[in-house]
């Protein structure tokens, strides 16, 4: 890794906050899952999917040991790389450890196969039924309702994403902080996407929601910086979309970028769908409608690979999405995704 010309300038030239995201350890990891498919990234269309058992505990012991050998970062095992650090009084960031500590993924057992006997899980479970159907010709599964069981699981409040203590610490420090600014350091979406949710904030539904609501009831002038899911995605941290009842903001802003060294988003959905065009098509008909036709997302570029630049003064938070070549991140119309600016509260 450390061979790579670009990573080696970007160490030289600048100081870094290193914090780790699954694949230091294995695809969508949890230290108490066991079950995962053997394939990581797109297929060749030969291969299939196979489950192959770990030994989670073992894996992340290996993993941690190899990220901060080579990416040092504070690290303890009672905290693992959860961490703050205060930039004078405009902004403090919050580095949150999404592996660590999490339970594991909803997608382990058989509730989230479907149809039942699949070997595949369902891969829009929280959407609504009516918007599943608009999607069946292109993932025929998606006319099959979800299994109850499924749903029962993702908004079970004893699972967690963050961890009791982790939680604790975070909720503590952030509203306690007199930084103008609370910048969290998020390794997964929070807002709603609803595509594969599993791995995600949404996921972990009760947690979610009850983080969305402290922070929106207790703090002041939060923002998520977030990464993984290797695309541009801009959007308000929302309570619900298309749930009963319709959209309800949290005021909350979230701004996801990358990648900048893998396959990117378009690529990933594509080859889990088999098609070519399927992450096109959840783009144009989906992330970009307005709800209740889809999430409304600002700015959803899914294929480039990106990085955030982020200003901050006493008064404003900017962001500005750009490519490889420094330029801005542009949507399926060519506009520019950003700069984003809000204004302090």
């Amino acid at each position: 890794m450390l061979i790579d010309p670009g990573l080696r300038r970007v160490r030289a030239q600048s100081g870094i906050y290193n914090h780790w995201d699954d694949h230091e350890f294995l695809n969508d990891f949890a230290k108490d899952q066991t079950d995962y498919p053997t394939l990581q990234g797109v297929p060749e269309p030969s291969q299939e999917k196979r489950i192959q058992k770990v030994d989670g505990r073992k894996l992340y012991a290996d993993g941690a040991r190899a990220f901060l050998e080579y990416m040092p970062a504070t690290y303890t095992q009672r905290d693992g790389i959860y961490r703050t650090f205060r930039w004078g009084r405009n902004v403090e960031l919050f580095f949150l450890d999404e592996r660590s500590f999490r339970s594991a993924g909803a997608d382990e057992g058989p509730e989230c196969r479907n149809p039942q006997g699949a070997t595949t899980r369902d891969f829009a479970p929280t959407a609504p039924q009516e918007r599943r159907d608009v999607f069946a010709s292109l993932i025929p599964s998606l006319a099959t309702p979800v299994p109850q069981a499924c749903l029962d699981t993702i908004n079970d409040p004893k699972r967690t994403f963050l961890g009791s203590r982790q939680y604790a610490a975070f909720t503590k420090a952030v509203k306690a902080s007199t930084a103008r600014w609370k910048i969290v350091m998020n390794e997964m979406p929070v807002q709603q996407l609803y595509l594969d949710p599993y791995d995600r904030w949404e996921g972990y539904a009760a947690e979610r929601i009850r983080l969305i609501e402290y922070l929106r009831k207790s703090v002041r002038n939060v923002v998520f910086l977030t990464t993984d899911v290797h695309a541009n995605l801009v959007g308000d941290v929302r309570l619900k979309t298309l749930e009963p009842g319709g959209p309800t903001d949290s005021g909350i802003m979230e701004y996801t970028t990358g990648p900048v060294g893998t396959v990117t988003f378009a690529d990933d959905v594509n080859g889990e769908v088999g098609r070519p065009d399927a992450a096109t098509l959840a783009r144009d008909f989906f992330l970009t409608q307005p709800p209740p036709q889809g999430t409304g997302t600002q700015c959803a570029s899914l294929d480039v690979f990106s990085y955030g630049q982020v200003t901050v003064t006493a008064k404003s938070f900017t962001v500005a999405l750009k490519d490889g070549e420094g330029k801005p991140v542009r949507d399926k119309a060519g506009k520019a995704c950003g700069p984003y600016r809000l204004r302090i509260k």
